[in-house]
């Protein structure tokens, strides 16, 4: 009877504390509401005038006074930033422990809410008066100049005038928001981290030794936090979740023996391991990915939190637990993927882009794992598994193209307004390349070598570079469901096919949109030549690849 009293407490508790995550989740959101609401406001007034300096760019073309003019509208918001985030923390610590103090009632340990208690639990905290939110919040404004500078060079290389360069700037502010993207993200991290801290201090108030990982296990929960579901954790820990994440700490109470019980025995608490073989088939493979999926099940990898997960440092919230890439719970180590089966061997590869190391003008990257799917799930279990350092992965993350971004309830998600800004933005430099053909390549070749990339033709690595980027953009669209033109669909698949180049410089006239004036060698001289080969060899040290 014992055994079965315990297992049925288990399972009250379990429902209870489900219950109180779910509280916790809707209150933290309640509570961001007029933040986002502020930060909207102020960013809309900014964007405004920020909007008249680039149409006044687009009229006279000055650099400086634009990017003055950026600087100084964002430059308003650095104060509401730290504002907001203190408003925030000290709503997050009170959600916290509260949930804290719910899980531990329903534990059988009891604790009353204490105001004077959420005060000292709060000054403990204090992350918004660390040098490092102070950094990242004083840098705001020259850190988003610094990007529309990035844009002027990019678009000046390509031979854009300010008009058209002033289109590229509004895209940046009007259809990606990067910088309330940017301030929302910093604010809500800030608000969910103060709540984890809360709740893990509320529990060591109680003399509770050790929490439990509990993620809330649903198609929507990443293979890191299913893996990291079940596992113990002593109390000087705080669960260092990723951003946005839904995950929980389950206090770990008294045994029977602790409680001077005997005879019974302690309910086993279900892993998330455990609940993944549990699943039907069809939901492994989507949650895994086809290619990860495949090696579990000829064992090539143990399914366990140590393999599954990695961490990160963020220099004001210390370290973060994310999803390890697929080569790396493959086996690899450092920056080099292992090799795939039945791959060539890395030192004679035939093609060299097919090599486990594919070379660009800024150096060599791993091989994409697997490929983006034709879902948006597919797509984005794709870019979780490779990050920011693969090809293919990377542009689907650029900054520049932002194909996939946040949006207000903080859930990633394929961006359909900037998919078909990017496709148009693709086809609009295809025709509008100035320079000539032996000089471009001349530049890359040069730019490659200075990154170790040597041997390497200079038209391949190119071609190469927009076949990236056709892919990625072809990719989000297919699984956006985002409806391109017939012009741009073709375009981007003759980057796809490595034509880029010979789409470019032709002389075919059939070609829809081919360049009606080619340039087969550069007629800038002197010192303007001298600039603009300046200009464009920043404009290759920073693409995104």
């Amino acid at each position: 009877m014992a055994e079965t009293a315990r297992a049925r407490e288990m399972r009250r508790l379990l429902a209870e504390i489900k219950l109180s995550r779910q509280r916790l989740i809707t209150q933290l959101a309640v509570d961001y509401r007029p933040t986002l609401a502020r930060l909207r406001d102020a960013y809309e007034a900014a964007e405004v005038d920020i909007r008249a300096a680039v149409e006044r760019y687009g009229r006279d073309g000055d650099t400086d006074r634009l990017l003055n003019a950026v600087r100084s509208e964002l430059a308003q918001m650095e104060g509401l930033l730290t504002d907001e985030a203190a408003t925030l923390q000290a709503s997050g610590v009170r959600g916290g422990v509260q949930v804290g103090v719910s899980n531990l009632n329903a534990g059988g340990v009891g604790v009353r809410f204490n105001t004077a208690t959420v005060q000292t639990i709060q000054n403990a905290i204090n992350f918004v008066d660390s040098a490092a939110f102070q950094e990242a919040a004083n840098a705001f404004a020259g850190w988003h100049g610094d990007q529309v500078r990035d844009i002027i060079l990019t678009a000046t290389a390509q031979g854009l005038n300010p008009r058209e360069t002033g289109l590229l700037i509004q895209q940046y502010f009007s259809n990606s928001k990067r910088p309330l993207v940017d301030a929302t993200r910093l604010t809500r991290t800030t608000q969910i981290y103060s709540a984890r801290y809360g709740t893990r201090d509320i529990y060591a108030e109680a003399g509770i030794q050790e929490w439990i990982w509990s993620a809330a296990l649903d198609n929507r929960t990443c293979l890191s936090c299913i893996a990291q579901h079940g596992t113990r954790h002593p109390i000087s820990e705080v669960l260092n979740d990723h951003h946005n994440g839904r995950c929980s700490m389950i206090p770990v109470t008294p045994t029977w023996e602790e409680l001077g019980l005997v005879g019974g025995t302690e309910p086993a608490y279900q892993t998330g391991v455990q609940w993944f073989n549990g699943l039907p088939a069809d939901e492994q493979r989507q949650i895994m990915g086809p290619q990860l999926y495949e090696a579990w099940l000829n064992n090539e990898f143990v399914f366990a939190p140590e393999v599954i997960s990695g961490t990160y440092n963020n220099p004001i919230f210390g370290d973060m637990t994310v999803r390890n890439p697929n080569w790396k719970i493959l086996g690899g180590n450092g920056s080099t993927p292992p090799r795939r089966p039945g791959g060539r061997p890395p030192q004679t590869p035939t093609d060299p882009f097919d090599g486990p190391l594919r070379p660009t003008m800024n150096g060599f990257m791993p091989q994409d794992v697997g490929t983006p799917g034709s879902t948006e799930a597919q797509l984005l279990e794709f870019i979780r598994a490779n990050g920011e350092d693969t090809p293919l992965s990377a542009q689907l993350w650029s900054a520049d193209m932002q194909l996939v971004t946040y949006n207000d309830d903080f859930q990633l998600g394929i961006n359909n307004a900037n998919v078909k800004a990017a496709a148009k933005a693709f086809v609009q430099e295809s025709r509008n390349i100035q320079y000539g053909r032996e000089y471009l390549l001349d530049l890359i070749a040069e730019e490659a070598a200075l990154n170790g990339v040597t041997g390497v033709d200079a038209a391949a690595l190119l071609n190469d570079s927009y076949k990236l980027q056709a892919e990625a953009i072809l990719a989000a669209a297919n699984a956006g469901n985002v409806k391109l033109t017939d012009a741009q669909t073709r375009r981007l698949n003759e980057a796809v096919a490595g034509n880029y180049l010979d789409m470019v410089y032709t002389t075919d006239s059939s070609v829809n949109g081919s360049l009606a004036n080619q340039m087969g060698t550069t007629k800038l001289k002197g010192v303007e030549l001298d600039e603009a080969r300046k200009n464009f060899m920043e404009w290759v040290g920073g693409i995104d690849f």
